[in-house]
């Protein structure tokens, strides 16, 4: 988990600070003729525009995530590396525009698919400009969708010919860890002492 998260944050912190060098200032760079192109963007809300000018809520929300998803993976223990990479890129895409809402008071945004556009009664609708972490979170998030519905035995990150420690299983909050039921002490019988 921790290195994509890794991985994640280098790679949208390096292609932010490139397109801020090379295309802030310039005209938009094709990259796929007709269908997309670098745009430089800052994004003042969270995915697809919403929440614009919100910038201090959504970073105080970022870290609540990244500390939850943080702190669910160290209880859950090694799940299977298919939902460790998901965690991993949740995680790292949430710190990458987290850095960039503390340092810059908003997300800069890159990648314009300007293909996708659809006209709707004289009102033009774009798929939003995104950047690499905005990839990784919904990759994460489409992943971790996948590993919940197919349950596939994967497995486990941690080899499986070693049992699970007791420190890595997984109860929950509902439930009774083995071994801890309420004793009841039971009287003796006639006869005993």
């Amino acid at each position: 988990m921790a290195v994509a998260a890794g991985v994640v944050l280098v790679l949208d912190q390096l292609t932010k600070a490139w397109i801020v060098s090379n295309i802030a200032s310039h005209e938009p760079q094709e990259i796929i003729e007709g269908f997309a192109r670098l745009r430089y963007t800052e994004n003042t809300g969270a995915a697809f525009g919403l929440f614009q000018g919100w910038t201090g809520v959504l970073s105080i929300l970022a870290g609540v995530v990244v500390v939850a998803i943080i702190v669910s993976a160290q209880r859950v223990g090694n799940g299977t590396r298919t939902s460790m990479l998901a965690l991993g890129l949740v995680t790292g895409g949430a710190i990458g525009n987290l850095v960039d809402r503390v340092r810059l008071g908003y997300v800069v945004d890159f990648i314009d698919v300007h293909a996708l556009r659809v006209n709707f009664n004289d009102t033009v609708y774009s798929f939003p400009v995104f950047n690499v972490a905005d990839s990784a979170i919904s990759i994460g998030v489409v992943l971790l969708l996948l590993t919940l519905f197919i349950q596939k035995d994967e497995p486990s990150a941690v080899s499986a010919d070693v049992p699970p420690s007791p420190a890595h299983k997984f109860t929950p909050w509902f439930t009774r860890p083995e071994g801890s039921a309420s004793r009841q002490t039971e009287e003796p019988k006639v006869g005993e002492s």
